[in-house]
């Protein structure tokens, strides 16, 4: 049920390199590729856009909405501002199944940020990473789920030792900590040019010392 989500990636990849294209003055790529992410745009509002759920979903089959989807079409920007409420309903619900891989909770971590929620997506951050290096390991996993102990935490994929223990794809805090605290925000191509807007009274609020 992450086709949805698979769709999301696709177009963002798209809007993003149709950007990129635009400031590098490759005006026919541009066009392009734009073309195709709004033809894309379109068919997701035809099929996955859920007008009772007021959320996203499946767009071949119908399913109730999943955290996947919605939390790519967050950071994506696919959602627009109106449809922020529906979405975050499902987000911050308990209906739809929680998403265990540090990689994608990293898109989780940073909706709340972008949606004012800075403390909750510090307390998110804490649990999730903070967890793994509570462990006793100084790496961080492929999938993390608190309630896992003894050897239940090396099972995935429904092997008993299938897990990444060292995962690339889990270092999210690497820009998440800057972006959240500090609220660093790039503004002109190789960072020649950004924003810092701190959390106000960041040494207490965030616990640094």
């Amino acid at each position: 049920d992450k086709n949805m989500a698979e769709q999301v990636m696709w177009w963002w990849a798209l809007e993003s390199s149709a950007r990129l294209a635009g400031r590098m003055g490759e005006t026919a790529i541009e066009a392009e590729w734009r073309e195709q992410a709004r033809k894309l745009k379109t068919t997701l509002y035809e099929k996955a856009w859920d007008p009772v759920e007021q959320a996203w979903t499946d767009p071949d089959k119908i399913i109730r909405p999943t955290r996947h989807g919605n939390l790519l079409s967050m950071v994506s920007g696919l959602t627009e501002p109106h449809q922020v409420p529906g979405v975050m309903r499902v987000l911050e619900g308990s209906e739809a199944e929680p998403v265990n891989s540090p990689s994608m909770i990293t898109y989780e971590v940073r909706t709340l940020a972008q949606q004012g929620k800075r403390k909750e997506a510090l307390e998110k951050l804490r649990s999730i990473w903070g967890g793994m290096l509570e462990s006793g390991l100084n790496t961080f996993w492929e999938g993390y789920d608190p309630n896992e102990t003894g050897n239940s935490i090396f099972a995935f994929y429904d092997r008993p030792y299938g897990k990444s223990m060292c995962h690339a794809w889990g270092a999210g805090p690497v820009f998440l900590i800057p972006e959240i605290l500090f609220g660093i925000k790039v503004t002109g191509d190789g960072w020649k040019s950004f924003e810092i807007n701190p959390v106000s009274g960041l040494s207490e609020w965030s616990g640094l010392t």
